[in-house]
C-alpha cells in the first residue's frame, strides 16, 4: 500500500511539474505573438506616417496617389489609404477595390475615432489602431 501511495504522488507531482512547463511556455509563446504583432502594427503606422512627410504629398495629387498606391502593393496589410485633413475631409484615397470604386471624397469628422483623436490631441493614425472600427 505504501508503494502504491508512492506512486500516486510522483505521479501526480510529475503531472503537476509537465503541466506548469506546458502553461508557461504557452505563456512565452503568447507574449511573443503579442510582441510580433505590435511590432508589425507599429510598422504599418510608422509606414503611413513617414509616407506623409513627403514635401510633395500634400501639394501635389497624382504623385500623392503614386506613393499611397506604392505602399498598398508592397504592403498587402492595407486595401484603402485616405489622406484626411485636419477638419475630418478627405481629399485623396486609393484603394486596392474595383477601379470602378466611387471615389467621391467624404468628411471622416463625425466618426468615433476621428472625434476621439480631437479630444485627446494626438495624431488619428495612432488614436484609430487602438479603436479600429473602420
Amino acid at each position: 500500500m505504501p508503494l502504491t501511495v508512492a506512486g500516486m504522488l510522483l505521479g501526480w507531482y510529475s503531472y503537476n511539474t509537465q503541466l506548469d512547463r506546458v502553461f508557461a511556455q504557452q505563456q512565452r509563446e503568447a507574449s511573443n505573438v503579442a510582441n510580433k504583432v505590435i511590432v508589425f502594427l507599429q510598422d504599418a503606422s510608422r509606414e503611413v506616417e513617414e509616407l506623409s512627410r513627403f514635401q510633395t504629398f500634400y501639394t501635389l495629387p497624382q504623385k500623392q496617389r503614386e506613393y499611397m498606391y506604392e505602399l498598398l502593393v508592397r504592403e498587402k496589410i492595407y486595401r484603402e489609404l485616405y489622406v484626411v485633413d485636419a477638419d475630418g475631409s478627405e481629399f485623396n484615397m486609393v484603394t486596392m477595390r474595383d477601379e470602378n470604386y466611387n471615389s467621391e471624397h467624404h468628411n471622416w469628422s463625425g466618426r468615433p475615432e476621428f472625434q476621439a483623436a480631437i479630444e485627446k490631441n494626438k495624431p488619428v493614425s495612432e488614436e484609430s489602431l487602438r479603436i479600429a472600427h473602420w
